[in-house]
């Protein structure tokens, strides 16, 4: 689905999180710079920012703690943009944390917010992973997670 320009249409979706998910995305952005500091490496740093992560991030944040929201969940928009960078940035995690010494801090971020960021793989493969151009599922390492993850 192009549109005339060749461009991507723009268009996204809302992806539902429990409150229970909110709350580990919201952990995540709170402690975001001990997982990608700008001490460690400042070039991953400034990119991640530059892609949008913490607006991403911040979502999670204005739902947390919302009265409703603390008992049930609730439905985020993200753009198309920011579904596939998020999709992209857990399914590549390794490279974000390439150094024996950085697994731990890697397996920490999985164990808080794997399961809410697996969804936005869920939902680019159920509304934008219909073609091969964007074949996530194939070189995605969490596949087996993905698909034991419930629909959304």
């Amino acid at each position: 689905m192009r549109a005339g320009g060749g461009e991507i249409e723009l268009r996204g979706n809302t992806i539902y999180f429990t409150a229970e998910e909110i709350k580990a995305i919201h952990e995540f952005d709170y402690n975001f710079d001990n997982y990608f500091s700008p001490v460690r490496n400042k070039e991953l740093y400034e990119w991640l920012l530059s892609q949008g992560i913490w607006p991403i991030l911040n979502k999670f944040s204005h739902c947390a703690g919302t009265s409703n929201v603390t008992t049930a969940g609730t439905n985020i928009y993200f753009s198309y943009r920011e579904i596939d960078f998020m999709s992209r940035f857990i399914c590549e995690i390794d490279k974000f944390f390439p150094d024996a010494c950085d697994q731990e801090r890697k397996e920490q971020l999985l164990t808080i917010a794997g399961k809410a960021l697996l969804k936005f793989v869920l939902c680019f493969n159920q509304h934008y992973g219909e073609d091969n151009r964007y074949p996530l599922k194939r070189f995605c390492k969490y596949e087996k997670a993905i698909n034991d993850c419930e629909s959304f």
